[in-house]
């Protein structure tokens, strides 16, 4: 994938606690295109060239979810039971996300980065 264009963002999150980031794209006061008729996609990869995510999410999942369609905010809601079944502690993976039309199928790219997974203190399932 081509980075042109996109933001890098290097995120950590703990195996303890949910991963709720939110993140606004765009310039706060362009309303000259909003995130109505728009899904999500963010995968987690070891390696961007491996064929299989460890992680995937999506807006469909309820695991990306669009905060605010109009000023363009999204937040992640992976819980953390999900985190610590999937990726493994002191362990970077890459991401990227990507938002898809609905009507006419265009997919672009948002972001792209790594994710960085902790351990966490407190565990009591």
């Amino acid at each position: 994938m081509g980075t042109r264009g996109l933001t890098f963002v290097e995120i950590v999150v703990q195996n303890n606690t949910y991963w709720t980031d939110a993140f606004q794209f765009g310039l706060a006061d362009d309303q000259t295109w909003n995130f109505n008729g728009m899904s999500f996609l963010l995968d987690l990869k070891l390696h961007r060239s491996d064929t299989t995510a460890v992680l995937s999410t999506s807006s469909a999942a309820g695991t990306i979810v669009v905060q605010d369609p109009i000023n363009r905010i999204l937040s992640m809601y992976v819980s953390d039971h999900a985190i610590r079944a999937a990726l493994q502690p002191d362990t970077k993976y890459e991401f990227d996300l990507i938002m898809v039309n609905n009507t006419t199928g265009q997919r672009d790219a948002l972001m792209y980065g790594t994710v960085k997974v902790d351990y966490g203190v407190t565990v009591e399932d």
